[in-house]
């Protein structure tokens, strides 16, 4: 990866540093099975050294081109996080805590890729459908709710697997 995304820690003195970047697609495209394409993210991050203690704080915002589940239309989601990591030196590597991460005494960076690429997809909402417009209504391609509307209706006939699914959706 690149080093674009690394903190230089040699010489770094007890106290408060901040770090912008910009991420776009370019950095996903990086990383294998991605979920994420065209995006538009500015990540801040804000470090305090303190003995030998690294506490990061990594602010999020931006959009994200996401599928709704509804329409299956495609939309830019706006996103935004805080997260946080604490990073400590040891004798060794070790990643088993989420929120701590211990790196080799010495260690000349740090490089925040794969916390970015965790943070932005963590970031990204379970549920994702087209917002409301101005006029209160749904940005959904209408077209394909309509279709919905039609296998969801009556119109699916009377075959026994639709009943039991009908069954499901009266009960929610």
């Amino acid at each position: 990866m690149s080093r674009l995304y690394s903190i230089p820690l040699n010489g770094l003195k007890d106290g408060d540093y901040t770090y912008d970047y910009e991420v776009d697609a370019d950095f996903f495209r990086a990383f294998e099975g991605s979920q994420i394409g065209e995006c538009n993210l500015k990540l801040t991050v804000e470090l305090q050294k303190v003995s030998g203690q690294y506490n990061l704080c990594f602010l999020l915002s931006g959009q994200v081109r996401v599928v709704c589940d509804r329409c299956l239309g495609e939309f830019m989601h706006a996103v935004e996080s805080e997260n946080r990591l604490i990073v400590k030196t040891g004798e060794k590597f070790d990643d088993s805590d989420p929120d701590l991460l211990i790196i080799p005494a010495g260690e000349s960076e740090l490089d925040l890729s794969q916390f970015i690429y965790d943070f932005s997809h963590l970031a990204i909402p379970i549920r994702k459908i087209h917002p409301v417009g101005e006029d209160g209504k749904s940005l959904c391609d209408p077209e394909m709710l309509k279709r919905i509307s039609n296998v969801k209706g009556d119109n699916a006939g009377s075959r026994p697997e639709w009943d039991k699914l009908r069954e499901l959706l009266h009960d929610n």
